[in-house]
């Protein structure tokens, strides 16, 4: 890949848990196999109804940290109100 000097070797993984019908939370890692150490990580929660679909996320590297929010409505037949 363009800018990568050495080959970089990771395992990610992500799991989702769904609660009280419409909520559920989710989170990642990955983990660089050559530093043995962790490299990225998220975390989030989210609504969603099937009309209404709103989130938060919060993402993390060993240098940096972000987060994000998200928000849809769907009309009566599922697709995307706008």
């Amino acid at each position: 890949a363009l800018g990568v000097v050495h080959d970089q070797h990771e395992i990610a993984g992500r799991g989702s848990v769904k609660f009280l019908d419409y909520y559920s939370v989710n989170g990642g890692l990955t983990w660089n196999l050559g530093t043995n150490m962790w490299h990225k990580a998220n975390v989030g929660i989210g609504y969603d109804d099937g009309y209404l679909g709103a989130g938060a996320s919060a993402n993390f590297t060993p240098t940096s940290w972000g987060w994000g929010l998200n928000f849809k409505l769907n009309g009566p037949d599922g697709q995307l109100a706008f």
